[in-house]
C-alpha cells in the first residue's frame, strides 16, 4: 500500500467523529503543521458541540500516521488535551484506502492504540536512599514522534508499604503525582534541569530521580510538580502573572547558568498549586558555553519562535541564541492567550513565511491583527508596551528582562 490519497477527509458516526489531515512526509514541519490543522478542527468542533467530550484525530504522511485523542478539558470551553499514539506503520492496514485505515483504527481500543506501552502498565520500583517508591502510570501526556523519541507520562509516586529497607515504620505511605519523561534522548535534558536545580533557578521543574526502565533499560527521569497548563477560560492576571514567572525564570536560568530554553511556548508553561508558572520540556534547552560555536538550527515552534531565528535572511550567531529571543517568544505567548489561539502564525507556513507574517502583525498591522482579536482586553495595554520593546522604532533583538519584567508588573490587571 502506497498510502491514503493526500488532503483532508472527515468521517462522521452518530458517536465518532475524526479529523485527518494527510501530509506527503510526517517531517517535524509537516507534523506541527498538520497537527495545527487538525487542532483548529478540533476547537471548533468543540464550540459547535459543547456536549461533546471527546474525539479522534490522525495525521499522516510517507508510510506512517499518528491518532490523536483529544478530550474536553474544563465544561462549557473549548479547551481540550491530547493523548497521542506514537507512530504507526501504513503496512499494518494493507490494501485499505485512506478511509477504511482510519475507521480501522478508529474501531481499536485506547490501549491497541499505544497510549500506554506495555513496560509502564504495572509500574516499577524506585530506590530513594532508604525508602523504595513504586512509580505508577496514570496516563500518556504525551507521546513525542520527533528525533527525540521521547514519551511523556503522569504517574503516581508512593513509598513502598510504608517501610524503610531497614523495615522502619514510616506511617502512612507518602505520595505524590509527578511527570515521567523516558526515551533515547532524555539524559542530555536530565542534565540541563540537574543544572539548573543545584542553581537553584526559581519556576523550573525539581528532578526527584533518573535511572533507567528495568526492563528495556531506556533512560528516563521524573519531576515535580505535575502542574496545569493555563486555558483560555484563566483570567488576565493569571496570563500576565505566568507571563511575568517566565521571564523571571528565563532571566535566572541566563545569568546564573547560560541556559537558553529554545521552546517558550503555552504547551510548556504549567502552574503548580501555589500559582507558581513553572517553564517545563527542557529537551532543546543549551548551555552557551564560551566560545563555543553553534549552528543556528531553528528547533521550537514557528507559531512562538522569534524572528531572528525564522527569518532566512542573514543574522548575527548572538542574535539567534539571545535572551531577548527567548522574551520574544513570551511575548507571542500571551498573545496566544489573549486572543484565545485565533491567530495563525506557524501552522501552516514555512519559517520566512511565519516571520513575515508576525513582523506584520505586530510592527505594521498590530491593532487589525493583534488588539481586534484580543479576548482580554485588560491585558492590551501590557501587550501593547511589550510589543513596542521588541518593535519600535525598529526590531530588536536586545530587550531586557527587567524592562520586560516591569511592563508586567506596572500594568498587571488587578483580577
Amino acid at each position: 500500500m502506497l498510502g491514503p490519497p493526500m488532503g483532508a477527509c472527515q468521517v462522521l458516526w452518530s458517536t465518532i467523529v475524526a479529523v485527518c489531515e494527510l501530509k506527503p512526509s510526517l517531517t517535524s514541519t509537516y507534523y506541527q503543521e498538520a497537527l495545527g490543522q487538525v487542532a483548529d478542527c478540533m476547537q471548533a468542533l468543540f464550540q459547535l458541540q459543547p456536549q461533546r467530550v471527546w474525539c479522534y484525530g490522525v495525521v499522516g504522511g510517507g508510510s506512517s500516521l499518528e491518532v490523536l485523542l483529544f478530550q474536553r478539558q474544563v465544561p462549557g470551553t473549548a479547551m481540550f488535551s491530547i493523548k497521542r499514539s506514537g507512530l504507526l506503520p501504513f503496512s499494518c492496514c494493507a490494501g485499505s484506502d485512506g478511509l477504511e485505515l482510519l475507521a480501522s483504527l478508529l474501531q481499536a481500543t485506547h490501549e491497541q492504540l499505544g497510549f500506554m506501552p506495555a513496560e509502564m502498565k504495572p509500574g516499577f520500583p524506585v530506590q530513594k536512599g532508604d525508602t523504595v517508591w513504586q512509580v505508577e502510570p496514570e496516563a500518556v501526556l504525551q507521546a513525542d514522534v520527533r528525533s527525540t523519541g521521547s514519551c511523556v507520562y503522569s504517574v503516581h509516586c508512593h513509598a513502598h508499604d510504608g517501610v524503610s529497607q531497614q523495615g522502619t515504620l514510616l506511617g502512612a505511605p507518602p505520595s505524590f503525582r509527578a511527570v515521567l519523561k523516558g526515551g533515547v534522548g532524555t539524559h542530555d535534558e536530565a542534565d540541563i534541569l540537574q543544572r539548573l536545580n543545584e542553581a537553584d533557578i526559581p519556576g523550573v521543574p525539581d528532578l526527584w530521580h533518573r535511572g533507567h526502565m528495568p526492563s528495556s533499560q531506556t533512560p528516563y527521569f521524573i519531576i515535580t510538580p505535575l502542574g496545569s497548563p493555563l486555558s483560555f477560560a484563566s483570567s488576565s492576571k493569571e496570563m500576565l502573572t505566568a507571563t511575568r514567572d517566565v521571564a523571571v525564570t528565563l532571566s535566572h536560568m541566563h545569568a546564573s547558568c547560560q541556559v537558553l530554553h529554545y521552546d517558550v511556548a503555552p504547551a510548556n508553561i504549567v502552574v503548580d498549586e501555589q500559582g507558581q508558572a513553572v517553564l517545563i520540556d527542557f529537551h532543546l534547552a543549551k548551555q552557551q558555553l564560551q566560545g563555543a560555536m553553534y549552528l543556528p538550527s531553528p528547533g521550537g515552534r514557528a507559531a512562538f519562535m522569534p524572528i531572528s531565528r525564522l527569518d532566512d535572511r542573514p543574522a548575527p550567531l548572538c542574535a539567534l541564541r539571545s535572551l531577548s529571543g527567548e522574551l520574544e517568544s513570551l511575548l507571542y505567548t500571551l498573545v496566544y492567550w489573549a486572543c484565545e489561539g485565533t491567530l495563525h502564525w506557524g501552522h501552516a507556513l514555512g519559517y520566512p513565511a511565519a516571520a513575515a507574517l508576525k513582523y506584520d502583525a505586530m510592527h505594521r498591522l498590530f491593532e487589525d491583527k493583534v488588539l481586534a482579536r484580543c479576548r482580554k482586553p485588560e491585558l492590551v495595554p501590557a501587550i501593547t508596551q511589550l510589543r513596542n520593546l521588541f518593535f519600535f522604532p525598529d526590531y530588536s533583538t536586545r530587550v531586557q528582562p527587567d524592562d520586560f519584567i516591569a511592563v508586567c508588573e506596572q500594568y498587571m490587571p488587578k483580577a
